[in-house]
């Protein structure tokens, strides 16, 4: 059975947003330190964990039987390794066949301070433009993610591993270059979802798990506006209006 597909390419928002526990992505209770197969050993203590909803997943579900949700997310990636991934995955003929809609998530680690993920405006520019003409060039649909609203102080705690190893994030630059992604997809006429402005709109302190990442409330209100984006914009890939494979 061959199905169309919908491509969820991008940063640890796209690497996350199947994960059910996100507590924080260095929390030990993600996995036991002796279980690389994130099974915890106490399952008392495992299903007593509060579940949370996750974007990925409620894609997977309403596309059920009409459409293949393709997760490619790599946490700490900036829009350099994107576009390269990107690039990559357009170039096989035989995945881009079936590919009806790119969902892009990228920008905030480009806004690190460590060097290896570090990007100036410019480039990060650069790398969108880059990745808005590949995407344009094979007439595939895309949608761009903004970046989340970052909270510092909660980071800290949360992911003191990371802070230790030196990253951090700019707020401003953060800004920055969600307000420049913005702007390239009204010139370009690609519809953005405003992270940034939807996390403001309905703050409380259990949008992300971490002071990054999003929890199960945020995933909600992102897969909330992504399904409202999707049937303003691209009305023949919503949901209600794809026949399912396969009589029932």
């Amino acid at each position: 059975i061959n199905y169309d597909k919908l491509l969820l390419l991008g940063d640890s928002l796209m690497e996350f947003c199947y994960n059910q526990l996100p507590y924080s992505h260095e929390s030990p209770t993600d996995s036991t330190p002796n279980d690389k197969n994130h099974i915890n050993q106490n399952e008392a203590e495992y299903f007593n964990q509060q579940i949370h909803f996750t974007f990925g997943s409620a894609l997977a579900h309403v596309y059920t039987r009409k459409l293949d949700i393709v997760q490619r997310g790599f946490g700490g990636y900036n829009t350099s390794h994107i576009s390269l991934l990107l690039e990559s995955l357009l170039n096989n003929d035989e995945f881009v066949k079936n590919l009806k809609l790119i969902i892009i998530s990228g920008g905030t680690n480009d806004a690190s301070t460590q060097d290896n993920a570090y990007l100036s405006l410019k480039d990060v520019r650069s790398n969108f433009v880059k990745m808005i003409k590949l995407i344009k060039e094979k007439n595939i649909n895309l949608i761009i993610i903004g970046s989340p609203v970052y909270f510092p102080e909660i980071f800290s705690k949360m992911c003191y591993e990371d802070v230790q190893k030196g990253y951090n994030l700019d707020n401003d630059l953060v800004l920055q270059y969600h307000n420049q992604a913005r702007e390239l997809c009204e010139q370009n006429d690609i519809p953005f979802l405003d992270l940034r402005s939807i996390m403001i709109d309905n703050y409380n302190s259990t949008l992300t798990s971490d002071g990054l990442h999003l929890s199960g409330y945020g995933q909600y209100l992102l897969y909330k506006e992504m399904m409202r984006l999707i049937k303003q914009h691209f009305p023949q890939l919503y949901p209600d209006n794809i026949i399912k494979k396969l009589p029932t």
